[in-house]
């Protein structure tokens, strides 16, 4: 079986073919940087969709005939007007409208009006806990600012993969439920859209994509193709990474982070959110924990700095001097808040560094400090949803974070029993794709 996979993450578009589970050619792009000002100009689609064609063209050349599965970043989306054209740019997940006063609501957020209490059990079996960058929220407030009860015709709803998968075929495929339990507006003890939180959340003019698992057939430039539905890319990793039974834990680690451990059954909690797995299978999941991009606060200032002096310096040097001086430095007693966004560990949206002793104040204290919290806050998550160390049989690291910094896993395994079964994943959403067709097509 001759498989392209295609994961859009939220810094690199990565691409690959395989033959079965055999990795044969991997491609890579940049992803294109989240339109916040104007959202309404489809400038970042139009860019994704250009690249997804010019590597899915790549992946293809030679072949007549391929499987197709795409992963994506989860709680995005894109309208489109009823001629199929971007009505919005993706409104990604760092796009927090939530915060954001409604028109004509006397100061009151869609995050607010949907805290009420009315919509507390509707929220519960979504899964999803609410945020100001969710779809149900985001949407929320759109509805507000652009009045598209007024428009003639209809509007319809993508995630981000579904669109991609849109714009290859011309079909509009089911959304699989991982990717529509990620919007807030799946009812997971039904598998289907909850109806109220749509009405509520989008109106009337918006159209949904069935939810389901079965694939769609199409032809690109004379390549026969199968795709099954797009899925988030956390599930996608985690299939990929070898999480499997319920007494281990993932801790992936990329632009955010994720723990998470398998479950059989739905498990609400305030403490942790509940999403659709493969398999009938569910997982406990903490998510947006403070990672790649909070940790990039700091490094964008190292960045500055070192290329006021060496304009020809590269992030991978940097980055290796970086982790050189935490090797060589005895970490202090220096304290640093990732909070820069919000998570699951602070209430905070702000920054901070705190406890600067004299001389404790150089490139390998700080950055040893802020892998000291990063994975103490891992921890702390890891705690939520499986509180005995004891019973964890094996952990699973995934994501760029993890590969990269040995400092973050040394200090989570100490955690664990000596001896514990460990792995680290590598291009483990791309592995998860192809997984996923082997077991699924």
């Amino acid at each position: 079986m001759n498989i392209i996979t295609i994961d859009c993450g939220a810094s690199f578009l990565k691409g690959a073919l395989f033959e079965d589970e055999h990795l044969v050619k991997k491609t890579q792009r940049q992803a294109p940087k989240v339109n916040t000002n104007d959202w309404h100009v489809p400038t970042q689609i139009n860019y994704l969709m250009d690249a997804v064609r010019s590597m899915f063209r790549e992946l293809t050349r030679g072949y007549n005939e391929v499987v197709l599965c795409i992963s994506n970043e989860m709680h995005g989306f894109i309208l489109t007007d009823e001629d199929d054209n971007p009505y919005t740019d993706y409104i990604s997940w760092q796009m927090e409208f939530g915060n954001v006063p409604l028109a004509g609501k006397n100061g009151m957020t869609s995050l607010q009006m949907l805290s009420a209490e009315k919509y507390r059990d509707e929220i519960m079996k979504s899964g999803m806990p609410l945020r100001a960058g969710l779809p149900n929220v985001n949407l929320l407030y759109l509805q507000h600012n652009l009045p598209w009860d007024k428009k003639k015709g209809v509007l319809r709803f993508f995630t981000l993969g579904d669109y991609i998968l849109y714009g290859l075929s011309g079909k509009i495929s089911y959304c699989h439920p991982t990717n529509a339990a990620a919007t807030g507006l799946m009812d997971l003890e039904t598998g289907t859209w909850n109806k109220k939180m749509v009405s509520l959340t989008a109106g009337t003019k918006i159209q949904f994509p069935e939810v389901g698992t079965g694939g769609i057939t199409f032809v690109f430039e004379g390549v026969n193709v199968y795709a099954l539905p797009a899925v988030g890319d956390q599930q996608a990793a985690l299939l990929g990474a070898g999480l499997k039974e319920k007494n281990e834990i993932s801790f992936n680690l990329g632009t955010g982070a994720q723990v998470s451990c398998l479950v059989d059954g739905l498990d609400y909690s305030g403490e942790y959110q509940i999403r659709p797995f493969f398999a009938g299978k569910y997982i406990k999941t903490i998510p947006h924990l403070p990672s790649g991009r909070a940790l990039n606060v700091y490094f964008r200032f190292v960045r500055e700095t070192a290329t006021r002096f060496c304009p020809d310096v590269d992030d991978v040097t940097i980055w290796e001097w970086i982790l050189d001086n935490v090797k060589q430095s005895n970490i202090s007693d220096m304290e640093c808040d990732l909070s820069f966004f919000a998570n699951p560990i602070t209430n905070r949206t702000r920054g901070s560094i705190n406890n600067i002793g004299e001389y404790d104040f150089n490139i390998g204290n700080l950055f040893g400090t802020l892998f000291r919290q990063m994975a103490d806050n891992f921890m702390m998550a890891a705690r939520r949803i499986m509180p005995e160390e004891s019973t964890v049989t094996k952990i699973v690291f995934s994501g760029g974070i993890a590969r990269k910094i040995s400092f973050i896993r040394e200090r989570i395994l100490k955690n664990y029993h000596t001896g514990i079964e460990f792995s680290v994943g590598k291009d483990e959403t791309l592995y998860g794709l192809a997984k996923y067709a082997v077991e699924y097509k």
